[in-house]
């Protein structure tokens, strides 16, 4: 599993202003097929996100993305992570604090869960049952948010 941040250019230039609008980038990717450019953003807001969100975040990067790239043929999705969204890269973590948490490390047959308190290039924070514990990103094997009743925050 990769989890380090894109250091694509298209995000280096897309993330602060997608930033100064008030959300997190999750996710950011860019695939040519057929001649035509897709770009598919996931942003995120604690407040949750809309449709609102998403068409102001999309009129905003979308001239922007066409100058990049130098091209108008761009399809352009903006979209939220969803309440289950499988975790990508070790950098979603902190986006997602107080969110609830299903891991699954390498060795263990069962998913822990619990909830984000925190996290960097090297582990997350994460508050479960039995007490606070930090995981290293190597050892996971899967992430998803958790939206479930048993799921629920253990705060």
């Amino acid at each position: 599993m990769e989890w380090k941040i894109d250091e694509s250019n298209l995000y280096v230039e897309l993330e602060p202003v997608i930033r100064g609008l008030g959300y997190s980038v999750v996710e950011l990717s860019r695939q040519a097929t057929k001649g035509r450019l897709q770009i598919r953003v996931v942003i995120y807001h604690y407040k949750g996100i809309g449709l609102s969100d998403c068409e102001l975040v999309h009129k905003t990067i979308q001239p922007r993305i066409e100058l990049i790239e130098e091209s108008e043929d761009v399809y352009l999705e903006v979209t939220s992570p969803g309440v289950t969204r499988k975790i990508k890269n070790g950098t979603e973590f902190p986006i997602f604090i107080d969110r609830p948490v299903r891991i699954l490390m390498q060795d263990a047959d069962d998913w822990l869960s619990g909830t984000i308190l925190g996290g960097n290039d090297q582990e997350v924070q994460v508050l479960t049952k039995q007490g606070e514990i930090a995981v290293s990103l190597p050892d996971i094997k899967k992430a998803k948010l958790a939206f479930s009743q048993e799921d629920k925050k253990t705060k």
